[in-house]
């Protein structure tokens, strides 16, 4: 494949850089929870005017009633939730936070319409360290999916909010989406100094992280086709796929280190042609995301993986062409 040059590649890849900072692991601990005092009675005027008026009581510190009535039918649930304080006390960046939710039916009067239901979010005021995988929606009935439910959070370190230093997890008792009122929050604050990242190390003059000098040692180094880096390994653009990460610019490509999700820790090469046109598409910000591998031989040419497609080169015309999966 053809050799590019720096200069170009340094100016397309601007483009990713979201922070200067090497990635840390950040590490967060599980310091209080907020109990809020529930009101007795919520009336709502929504559904054609159709008059309700919910009730919800706690019965202990995890579980409360849900008590509806629908004046118009003459309908009535009383709907138990249960919820899980989250199991891990201390998180860290790229870990996953859980919160268990069950509810159950204690009575129901009439027929047809929906129960109540008991939902996890990370709080938006606070999501800027939260990637949100899945909310845990428990029903008693199992209209919105069954009684269980898990709720998983990844914790995500995110240059570009440098201030926030807490996460909060709230549970929150729906009823479909019209009345909605939080029953308990859990409060993670940013742990004194933070742990440090791999251990960097020098390639021809600039600092890698241990990832990415391993992969570039495993290449060849100097000699591989890669080349010497042209920078120090600095933060990449977030891809819609939701990983961050690290980069760094070489001679004749680049590397890339997912610093979240399922390959976390890992680092993939990029190089020649391949390169050119991912930098053109705006690398890990692009459809394309983090690379999911090296580049490697295909029947006609080579193609390197993506977390949204490939891209492939024709070893005939020397065209690159990128497809999504």
């Amino acid at each position: 494949m053809q050799a590019t040059t720096h200069t170009v590649l340094r100016t397309l890849f601007c483009i990713l850089i979201a922070a200067s900072a090497v990635l840390a692991v950040e590490t967060w601990q599980l310091v209080d929870k907020d109990i809020p005092v529930l009101p007795q009675v919520i009336t709502s005027n929504e559904y054609r005017g159709f008059q309700r008026f919910i009730k919800l009581r706690r019965i202990k510190e995890r579980e409360v009633a849900y008590i509806r009535v629908d004046q118009s039918t003459g309908m009535q649930w009383i709907s138990i939730f249960e919820w899980d304080v989250p199991v891990q006390p201390t998180v860290t960046t790229g870990q996953e936070i859980k919160i268990k939710t069950r509810a159950r039916m204690d009575r129901k009067i009439g027929q047809h319409g929906s129960v109540g239901r008991i939902s996890v979010a990370a709080d938006r005021r606070y999501d800027t360290n939260v990637i949100r995988h899945a909310d845990g929606l428990a029903d008693p009935d199992g209209t919105f999916g069954g009684p269980e439910a898990e709720a998983r959070f990844q914790v995500t370190e995110r240059p570009d909010y440098p201030n926030s230093d807490e996460i909060r997890l709230s549970v929150f008792i729906s009823d479909g989406g019209v009345t909605g009122e939080r029953v308990a929050t859990y409060i993670y604050k940013r742990a004194s100094g933070t742990t440090p990242g791999p251990e960097p190390g020098k390639a021809c003059g600039y600092t890698l992280g241990a990832s990415m000098l391993s992969k570039w040692q495993s290449l060849g180094g100097a000699q591989s086709v890669l080349g010497c880096p042209t920078m120090n390994e600095t933060v990449a653009g977030r891809s819609p796929q939701g990983t961050n990460g690290t980069y760094a610019l070489f001679q004749y490509g680049t590397i890339c280190t997912h610093g979240s999700g399922r390959l976390a820790g890992q680092s993939f090469e990029i190089h020649g042609d391949i390169n050119v046109l991912y930098i053109q598409m705006r690398g890990t910000a692009s459809w394309l995301g983090f690379p999911t591998s090296d580049e490697y031989s295909v029947a006609g040419g080579r193609r390197s993986n993506f977390e949204g497609g490939y891209i492939y080169w024709n070893a005939a015309n020397r065209h690159t062409q990128a497809q999504r999966y």
